[in-house]
């Protein structure tokens, strides 16, 4: 059964350390949307009326004797841990659970422990899981993190990147492993639509810091391109790197968007430095809806982002950040083509005549 850190059936391995209080904030309408047809607005127009959001307080917990089962699974006296399994089949992993072999390894020393059910994503991990991870450092510097070792090589740099140690990482795979001390953070924010403020202070902070490292000054992309700092302020965020969710009439889009001063960029064969280097100069971004458009976080507050997505794409989470970093937000919903990847993967057609508008 689900139980939450706060249930008296637990409440003798649980140790509440920390509390934050919680937010409210009303969401800024974005400035445009466009829907392909009916069906599509039916789908997704009832959350751009939401404008009112709100997130509990958030807590950080010393758990004593837990198992943590696979990606994100945390369970106490056999009862899984509501606190992190948001948007997870419970009914499927009680059912795993019930299989599954008793821990064959336990680990006495201290950990944090983080990680989120399906989420091995960089766009989530930098808003969802970094900021947390980055605020636990700041009390307990010395308590090792629990890193999956599927976690992707973009995130272990942005790890790095932040200063963490890779002699401080604890690598647990989907084996279950019995802790005898764990420590546990609320959620910053409730998937999709609602981000706590901290979440921003953080990057806001990240921000910072990359425009002032020295590092930044040996960036193979500034040394190569941008001798003189000359950054672009119109570009467009491409998937080329990825398997899905392409834009099937790409050269078309590109070459209109070319006429109009964009650069095209891709975000995965750029180090952290310069992604966040390329969104702060953008004065105009245009892109799919992907982890690479999580990168608006480090756009200055009145940049104008155009988010382009499938009609089986909901791409709701991307209205609540550009709300909280105060952009002109955009987002075009164009017909799903269906032709390989299905649902939330699945490609589409840009009508160049709507991006038009859009940029109008």
């Amino acid at each position: 059964m689900l139980v939450s850190l706060s249930d008296p059936v637990i409440n003798n391995r649980v140790s509440q350390l920390v509390t934050l209080p919680g937010e409210a904030y009303i969401r800024t309408a974005p400035h445009r949307i466009y829907y392909c047809d009916q069906q599509t607005q039916k789908n997704y127009a009832k959350y751009y009326r939401q404008t009112s959001a709100e997130i509990a307080s958030q807590s950080l917990y010393l758990l004593d004797n837990v198992i943590v089962r696979g990606k994100g699974i945390i369970t106490v006296d056999g009862n899984i841990v509501e606190q992190n399994i948001e948007g997870a089949p419970v009914a499927q992993i009680e059912q795993s659970l019930n299989s599954e072999p008793l821990p064959s390894k336990s680990i006495a020393e201290p950990a944090l422990y983080l990680t989120r059910y399906g989420i091995l994503n960089y766009g989530h991990y930098l808003t969802d899981i970094a900021p947390r991870l980055y605020w636990f450092r700041q009390l307990f510097p010395d308590i090792k993190i629990v890193i999956h070792p599927q976690t992707p090589k973009t995130i272990l740099k942005l790890l790095t990147f932040l200063g963490f140690d890779e002699q401080k990482y604890l690598t647990i795979g989907d084996e279950p492993v019995l802790f005898h001390q764990l420590y546990f953070i609320d959620l910053w924010n409730k998937h999709p639509l609602v981000h706590s403020e901290k979440i921003f202070a953080f990057l806001d902070e990240v921000k910072k810091n990359v425009l002032t490292s020295a590092n930044y000054n040996k960036s193979f992309v500034r040394k190569t391109f941008f001798k003189k700092e000359t950054w672009p302020t119109k570009i467009f965020v491409s998937r080329k790197d990825a398997s899905t969710r392409q834009i099937v009439n790409h050269d078309e889009v590109y070459r209109f968007l070319k006429k109009q001063g964009f650069v095209e960029i891709s975000c995965g064969a750029l180090s952290i430095e310069d992604q966040i280097k390329y969104f702060s100069a953008a004065e105009s971004i245009i892109g799919i809806s992907g982890a690479a458009m999580t990168n608006m976080v480090f756009s200055n507050p009145g940049a104008k982002v155009i988010n382009l997505s499938s009609s089986t794409m909901p791409s709701l989470y991307f209205w609540d950040l550009a709300h909280h970093k105060k952009l002109s937000y955009s987002i075009a919903y164009f017909e799903s083509s269906n032709n390989r990847n299905p649902k939330m993967f699945s490609d589409f057609n840009v009508d160049l005549e709507v991006l038009d508008a859009l940029l109008q």
